[in-house]
């Protein structure tokens, strides 16, 4: 995710504590790079201010925004990329795929 907006949206696919606990019961890291911006698509005097998700003790690590050379090269470094279902219209799948990177993608069905 670019944003950390995307994690406080009610599409996102997993809590904002996933990645931390998913972290300590894989023994992996998860890295990512978004921005902490409290204006963007949110309003922090309605919804109050944004936690930011990244917990390096725990193994969330925020690189911040990256520009797409370092995207791409921290990207082909990857393991897996996960989506977290916002922005559905993401072009990094195909990136990651592009770069034989697996994608978990988070599937939601509105009723």
């Amino acid at each position: 995710m670019k944003e950390l907006t995307y994690v406080y949206d009610v599409r996102s696919a997993w809590n904002r504590s996933f990645f931390a606990m998913a972290a300590h019961d894989l023994g992996m890291n998860f890295t990512g790079g978004w921005n902490v911006d409290q204006h963007y698509q949110w309003d922090p005097n309605v919804n109050g201010e944004m936690a930011d998700i990244e917990d390096r003790e725990h193994g969330v690590v925020n690189l911040g925004r990256l520009n797409q050379t370092e995207f791409m090269r921290e990207l082909s470094d990857s393991k897996v990329l996960i989506g977290v279902g916002n922005p559905w219209w993401s072009p990094s799948p195909y990136n990651a795929l592009c770069q034989g990177v697996p994608f978990l993608n988070p599937v939601s069905i509105s009723m």
